[in-house]
């Protein structure tokens, strides 16, 4: 995996090479500084992260990643004191009026989290047709990952999170840019068909009504022993942020941004996302960068 400057004539951008063995994102991802997004003919959308965390990848070139602006995405207009899911949102549906039947969007190395923001790029006429339709009905969308080791690229992974547009811009040349704020979690009971082009689940909520708790879930003396894991991490992989920010971000709400953030793995990411307990995902949470921060020891980046 690397980044680099691909030329293009309209923005600044940075170009995140993924190799197809990753199980990530094929193609590429571009990733501008500003709210223009563009995307690769190879691969039906992009997750846009905008910034400028410095690192270095393994191939030795330059990395930019700004994690720091990727949180406050998350939080942008959505904060409030105390709080980490949406459910204070008077255009939330209410926990009880959540469909029955839910739009499905498989993207492998993708995931958002209740409470979290999500930016896509879409230009797949599939999912063109999909955003159409739930635009006029709850606007909600079921992110939710192939998986890969089943061996067939229509199989999916039991567990997604639904997400509802809250922002949305049809562009010139065909392609609708949005952002997916996560809303709550779901397994799947049942995959139908439609006639355009895109599946529908029926979703089974049952699991994840603590989606709609409304009081930051408190992990008394867990927020500073996540930022120095979090320190460890950032400096054994040459990354740097605003960690006065970081530092203000609620406990939960700074989890659930970075898992979705950082470049974990498929199957790590999706362990962190059925994770149902706040306390039981962050000790998973900081196992991974602990792990993450041993590998990069014993194999330096630079």
């Amino acid at each position: 995996m690397f980044f680099q400057r691909p030329e293009h004539p309209h923005s600044p951008l940075i170009c995140l090479q993924v190799s197809l063995e990753t199980g990530l994102l094929p193609g590429s991802i571009y990733i501008p500084f500003e709210e223009q997004y563009f995307s690769d003919e190879q691969f039906a959308s992009n997750i846009v992260l905008a910034g400028y965390v410095r690192a270095q990848a393994c191939s030795n070139m330059p990395v930019l990643l700004n994690l720091f602006e990727a949180c406050e995405m998350c939080l942008r207009g959505r904060e409030m004191p105390g709080r980490y899911t949406m459910s204070y949102s008077p255009f939330i549906i209410p926990y009880e009026q959540l469909p029955k039947t839910l739009p499905i969007f498989p993207l492998p190395g993708a995931i958002v989290m209740p409470g979290n923001q999500l930016p896509l790029n879409i230009f797949e006429p599939r999912y063109l047709n999909m955003v159409n339709d739930v635009l006029s009905t709850h606007r909600m969308i079921g992110m939710i990952q192939p998986n890969q080791k089943a061996g067939d690229e229509t199989e999916l992974h039991r567990t997604g999170c639904a997400g509802r547009i809250t922002e949305y811009r049809e562009t010139d040349d065909g392609r609708i840019e949005m952002v997916l704020s996560g809303v709550c979690r779901y397994d799947v009971d049942e995959v139908l068909p439609t006639t355009r082009g895109y599946s529908l689940c029926v979703p089974n909520w049952s699991r994840f009504r603590g989606d709609y708790a409304t009081e930051e879930v408190k992990l008394h003396g867990e927020h500073e022993r996540l930022v120095q894991t979090l320190k460890r991490y950032f400096e054994a992989n040459g990354l740097d942020t605003d960690w006065s920010a970081l530092q203000r971000l609620p406990t939960v709400k700074l989890m659930n941004t970075l898992s979705m953030a950082l470049p974990f793995s498929e199957q790590d990411k999706q362990v962190l996302l059925e994770t149902i307990e706040p306390a039981e995902r962050l000790f998973t949470f900081t196992a991974l960068l602990d792990s993450e921060h041993h590998e990069s020891g014993s194999n330096p980046l630079h």
